[in-house]
Parts: structure tokens; C-alpha cells; sequence
């Protein structure tokens, strides 16, 4: 019965429960997006805690902006408020006006 017991908890704990990263690639719609624009746009999406500039691809003949970030420390509406608070607007989502 000890014993297993003692499998039963080595088991346990070498089987970790929780994931620690969930590494995902978003994709951002952008009508806006030029080669003009494509530099305040990625500086904008830098502001957000968890995206930083290499994790940024820009494909400006399909107006998309994809990103790399990990899934449990960022919301894809994160990426998508702080453009649409700075006049831009990404998948269907209109600029806000003040």
C-alpha cells in the first residue's frame, strides 16, 4: 500500500498542471495600413505590455499585422484597443472619437 502510495505521488508531481506559456500568433486586419503607416502602427502595438517589436510582422499588400505573444499574459483585444484608441481601425472595429 506504501508503495503505492509513493508512485502515486511521484506521479503527481512530475505531472506539473499548469501550462506556463501558450505562445500563439494573432492576426491583425488594418484597411489603414501603408508602408507610410506601418512604423506608428507597430509603435503603437509596443505599447502594449507583452509585444515588442520583433514579435511584429508587417504584410502591407494584405493590410495584416500579425503577432507572436504568449496567450496567458495578453488578450488579443489589447493589441486591438490601443489602435482603435489612436484613430486606427483594426478588424471592423471603428476608431473611437473624443
Amino acid at each position: 500500500m506504501m508503495r503505492l502510495f509513493c508512485l502515486l505521488c511521484l506521479f503527481l508531481s512530475c505531472a506539473g498542471g499548469c501550462r506556463q506559456s501558450d505562445v500563439r500568433t494573432m492576426e491583425l486586419n488594418i484597411p489603414s495600413l501603408t508602408a507610410e503607416t506601418a512604423g506608428s502602427v507597430v509603435a503603437q502595438l509596443c505599447k502594449v505590455s507583452g509585444i515588442t517589436a520583433p514579435n511584429i510582422k508587417a504584410d502591407i499588400a494584405q493590410k495584416k499585422i500579425y503577432i507572436t505573444y504568449d496567450s496567458m499574459n495578453l488578450a488579443r483585444k489589447n493589441a486591438e484597443l490601443i489602435l482603435v484608441e489612436n484613430g486606427i481601425e483594426v478588424n471592423g472595429i471603428k476608431p473611437t472619437v473624443k
